[in-house]
């Protein structure tokens, strides 16, 4: 995904506009353990890839998926969870 998706333009143009892209990486030491069990917390799974979109002001769950997609889909996906973002934040500033 990092190779093939991530760069492509609908994709790479979404997360610079409208995200902050971080990686947690739950399969290696010194905290992967650790880590992976925020990721089984906050989305309900352990499987890799998970892709998690947060909330910036209170870290809480907007949206996940787990695996690999098509840059179509992934780029839905985010577009999907900006969305909901944006819908959410305009309720909570009424």
């Amino acid at each position: 995904m990092e190779a093939n998706v991530f760069p492509k333009p609908p994709v790479a143009e979404q997360f610079r506009s409208d995200f902050v892209l971080l990686r947690l990486y739950t399969d290696a030491p010194p905290k992967g353990t650790e880590f992976q069990q925020y990721q089984l917390k906050l989305t309900g799974t352990t499987a890799l890839p998970t892709y998690a979109i947060l909330d910036p002001s209170d870290r809480s769950l907007i949206t996940h998926t787990s695996g690999t997609a098509s840059v179509e889909t992934f780029a839905s996906f985010l577009e999907e969870g900006a969305t909901q973002f944006a819908r959410e934040r305009r309720v909570a500033s009424r």
